[in-house]
């Protein structure tokens, strides 16, 4: 009974949505007629008007006015298409420098990257190679004092044998 009860509202607030979105479309529409009745009276109509009289009055600067508009029209689309080609051209040409700038700052700290982590691992080799022979030579001291001579190098092999290179053997 729940789920039937959930089932009516569903509709229900379906039908809100959809006369909600209706009217937002009716006064969007209603918005729009406004203003082409607006744009009718306050221009298309006067330039008719101005032009009937501009026939009637002077019918060569008409017919003049009149071609002229006509074959106005293409040179201007074509400077607007040549105006809009050329900043995009300008635009991506600037967008793909910068990037390409950008690579090359990039590759350049990475260049510096790649020797800071050089000497780092130089470094940590070599302060790594000096404790492991510390401890070596603190151990074959160790060994050595305890178990005397050959007993403590003997020891001390295995022991580092078994530390270094690990329990394979």
């Amino acid at each position: 009974m729940d789920s039937s009860s959930s089932y009516e509202k569903k509709p229900a607030i379906m039908d809100q949505a959809q006369s909600n979105l209706q009217g937002m479309f009716q006064q969007a529409a209603d918005d729009v007629r406004a203003h082409a009745s607006k744009l009718e009276d306050r221009v298309f109509k006067p330039t008719r008007e101005y032009a009937a009289y501009m026939w009637e009055r002077h019918p060569v600067i008409a017919v003049f006015l009149g071609i002229f508009c006509i074959l106005s029209f293409l040179p201007v689309l074509l400077f607007t298409s040549f105006a809009l080609l050329t900043g995009g051209f300008l635009l991506s040409t600037s967008i793909l420098f910068a990037l390409l700038i950008l690579g090359i700052i990039l590759s350049l700290a990475s260049l510096f990257l790649l020797a800071a982590l050089a000497v780092t691992f130089c470094l940590s080799l070599g302060i790594t190679a000096g404790l492991v022979a510390f401890w070596a030579t603190t151990r074959l001291m160790g060994n050595i004092r305890v178990k005397g001579w050959q007993e403590g190098l003997l020891a001390w092999a295995w022991e580092l044998r078994e530390k270094v290179v690990g329990n394979s053997y």
